[in-house]
């Protein structure tokens, strides 16, 4: 998978905008681009959403583990159904920081996201985000090889 930023769904155009190295479209909603880019990495998004839903109790906005080998998670900024939500690259972020009454995301390739959501929602789910990739490393580590957990 080359470098994505973020994805953001065009109405007008009716693509997916991957924004990053380069700039592409993809006439393809968010979600069956995320699809397809888990699957291809042996995941699953259904799976990856249920993982953070048992692992953090969580149901609103979760992140997806895209790529298990280099821990890259998307995570969307509103609900998913929306038209307006971005799924942004965590593994990409250099900075985020207030502006306005949204916040500034700064990412390694020095581009910049402006969105009108606080840098709180940002971080917060970031730190799910981490709490995830400690959980996942911690079990792998821990037994050899990632066994499952059984309630």
């Amino acid at each position: 998978m080359r470098t994505v930023n973020y994805l953001a769904y065009d109405i007008q155009t009716q693509k997916t905008r991957l924004y990053g190295l380069t700039n592409d479209a993809i006439g393809l909603k968010p979600m069956v681009v995320l699809e397809a880019w888990a699957n291809a990495y042996g995941t699953g998004l259904q799976g990856s959403r249920n993982a953070f839903k048992q692992a953090q109790a969580g149901r609103q906005k979760l992140p997806v583990l895209i790529d298990p080998f280099r821990q890259i998670y998307f995570f969307p900024t509103v609900s998913p159904a929306s038209m307006d939500c971005v799924w942004i690259n965590a593994a990409q972020i250099a900075s985020v920081k207030p502006e306005g009454l949204g916040c500034r995301i700064a990412f390694i390739d020095h581009s910049i996201l402006s969105l009108t959501l606080g840098p709180r929602s940002i971080k917060r789910q970031l730190k799910r985000i981490e709490t995830m990739r400690q959980s996942i490393t911690r079990n792998v580590f821990a037994d050899g090889v990632l066994t499952p957990r059984f309630p």
